[in-house]
C-alpha cells in the first residue's frame, strides 16, 4: 500500500518508497506526518491538497478534455 509524507517544512506531499524511513524525500526534513493513499485522495477532492504549476508557482488548473 502506498504511503505519502506530508512535510511541514517544505509544505509538499511526496510518495514514500516501501520500507523507507519517515522523512521527506524532497528536503530530508523529519517534521511531518505519513498519510495513507485514501487520505491524500480525499484531500485532493476536497481541495486541501492540489498540484502546483511549475511555470507560475501557483495552483494548477485542470486541463480541458479535447474531443
Amino acid at each position: 500500500m502506498t504511503t505519502f509524507y506530508h512535510c511541514l517544512i517544505c509544505r509538499k506531499i511526496a510518495p514514500l518508497a516501501d520500507g523507507a524511513e519517515a522523512k521527506c524525500p524532497i528536503c530530508g526534513g523529519t517534521n511531518g506526518e505519513e498519510l495513507t493513499a485514501q487520505r491524500v485522495e480525499r484531500g485532493m477532492k476536497s481541495g486541501a491538497y492540489f498540484d502546483i504549476d511549475p511555470k507560475t508557482g501557483g495552483r494548477a488548473k485542470k486541463k480541458r478534455r479535447q474531443r
